[in-house]
């Protein structure tokens, strides 16, 4: 079942750091919700529609973990119609030209490493992210690019010379909402002098211009036995309350341009939860003289990582109510680990570019790494493809 999700509500959706560490003002808050945060949502939402105390049964809990998500897509209301939304890709750099007030995009190529170049890396036959720049990247880029002009990008029809309006490219970061307040204390429930803590959430809304525009987030509810899930639900940890309802296909069709390509880019549209920075099955041995070619899982398809851009790491955390916490008590935090963000690229080479266009679609939409099945499950690692501009010697 398809389903979009909209509210009016504040949402406060915490980073997982705990109260009181050291320099950290309260905690802090992500400005948009993880994967898991939503599958979690939606797990609770089946729970409580099939009985009010659904999860007092073990059996019942460990059976909604089964309910995945796919396609998970933010979506904008523009000109009265939810748009496509993608996150900004990390092989993109923009430059501001301050005199005309616009962006100007440098996409980044894969050149051979030169064997007079200086680098940690021994294997030859990986290419580097290449990029000239004149003057330092512009502090701020879109949050979110439009569906119209990130399918340039995938096309690799974007050039450095072309000038672009913030607004053509996409939309700022949704609405903030800070609230500052005082620590009480347990015992009188009074305020503690000197205390403070925040709450930094944010609205399902951005700016274009002066203009407010609303803010939803799409995704496939995968599981044979999965109920309607439609009305009232709650978000994050604070529980704030959203509103499900159906909707009709809302994922972009994959197109036709990726025929007898030697080279695909993997660009993540949710976070990859991998254990490292790429998938186990396609990791290359940097340390080898050349990349061994692999078969992608379940299929006949032969590709190599021959390069990648990722954009640092984010951390994670959740609660866990299996698990005990205090006074031996079920229910604790889990531990942070590190994900992939989204807006990753991987650089594959493909063996038979005659089956370029198949393992395009065999991507498109769908998880890099389909091998753990509780990350792909909480909606993590899914991707889209793209062109690539590539300078290989080897």
């Amino acid at each position: 079942m398809k389903y979009r999700l909209i509210t009016d509500e504040t949402l406060i959706l915490r980073d997982g750091k705990p109260f009181g560490e050291t320099g950290v003002f309260g905690g802090n808050s992500h400005e948009w919700p993880f994967a898991q945060t939503i599958t979690g949502m939606v797990r609770t939402k089946t729970g409580d529609t099939r009985d009010p105390h659904y999860f007092n049964t073990p059996e019942n809990a460990e059976a909604v973990l089964t309910i995945g998500l796919r396609k998970i897509l933010p979506m904008a209301w523009i000109d009265e119609q939810w748009k496509a939304l993608m996150p900004p890709p990390a092989d993109l750099i923009f430059t501001k030209n301050d005199k005309k007030n616009t962006l100007i995009v440098h996409p980044l190529t894969f050149n051979t490493i030169g064997e007079d170049c200086g680098t940690d890396i021994a294997n030859r036959q990986w290419l580097i992210p290449t990029v000239s720049l004149e003057k330092r990247p512009a502090k701020e880029k879109p949050f979110f690019f439009h569906w119209h002009f990130y399918q340039n990008y995938l096309k690799g029809e974007l050039t450095d010379t072309a000038h672009f309006n913030f607004t053509e490219i996409g939309i700022k970061p949704p609405v903030k909402d800070i609230k500052i307040h005082n620590a009480i204390d347990k015992n009188t429930y009074t305020t503690q002098e000197g205390k403070l803590f925040s709450n930094a959430g944010f609205f399902m809304k951005s700016k274009i211009e002066k203009t407010l525009i609303d803010l939803s987030i799409c995704f496939d509810v995968v599981n044979d036995k999965a109920d309607n899930i439609s009305g009232e639900a709650y978000l994050g940890g604070e529980r704030k309350r959203v509103t499900l309802s159906q909707t009709e296909s809302y994922f972009p069709e994959c197109p036709d341009y990726f025929k007898e390509l030697n080279f695909l880019k993997l660009i993540l549209t949710t976070h990859g939860d991998f254990g490292a920075w790429c998938p186990d099955w396609l990791a290359p041995d940097l340390n080898a003289d050349t990349i061994q070619w692999v078969k992608i899982p379940e299929t006949n398809f032969e590709v190599r990582l021959r390069s990648a851009s990722i954009a640092g790491w984010k951390g994670v955390s959740g609660w866990d109510y299996k698990i005990c916490g205090r006074d031996n008590k079920k229910g604790a935090p889990k531990a942070m680990k590190k994900l992939v963000p989204p807006g990753s690229v991987y650089l594959i080479e493909i063996k038979d570019k005659n089956q370029s266009a198949e393992i395009a679609g065999y991507f498109w939409g769908n998880a890099l790494d389909r091998s753990n099945t509780a990350a792909l499950n909480n909606g993590y690692g899914q991707c889209i493809v793209g062109t690539a501009i590539v300078n290989d010697n080897n």
